[in-house]
């Protein structure tokens, strides 16, 4: 009963967004509270860090893609996540400077808006590099 669920590439895609946003949320809290960087530095860090985490476990773990040479996957994948994380970093900074939501709240919020779009994002991605890979 779990083997298929865990072959199923939604709910992999779903459990590394799991674990991403924990590490987001983990990482954010630290650079906040301990090292007293800004909201805007801290997330802005926070987004670099989630974007080659992000890429390294959906190639490798939802996707399983390692047909493409990784320099071409990633510059198509890093060209597509950067507007995502504009977005996500302008919402955040929205919420946390103008409607007081906490900095966590934030960070769950802009998780639960993008996290469908960027399944089918990344998969057309890692899906047609793969084929290009095999071909």
């Amino acid at each position: 009963m779990i083997a298929p669920l865990l072959r199923s590439k939604p709910f992999r895609f779903l459990a590394v967004g799991g674990l991403m946003t924990l590490s987001g949320l983990a990482l954010n809290g630290l650079l906040i509270e301990i090292f007293h960087l800004s909201h805007p530095v801290s997330y802005g860090i926070v987004m670099l860090f989630l974007i080659v985490l992000g890429f390294v476990l959906n190639r490798l773990f939802v996707f399983e893609n390692q047909g493409a040479p990784l320099p071409t996957v990633f510059l198509q994948y890093l060209s597509a996540i950067i507007l995502f994380r504009l977005a996500d970093w302008g919402l955040y900074n929205v919420q946390v400077h103008w409607l007081s939501v906490s900095y966590p709240l934030a960070q769950i919020i802009n998780n639960a808006v993008i996290v469908l779009f960027k399944y089918f994002l990344y998969q057309g991605i890692f899906e047609s590099n793969r084929k290009a890979g095999k071909a």
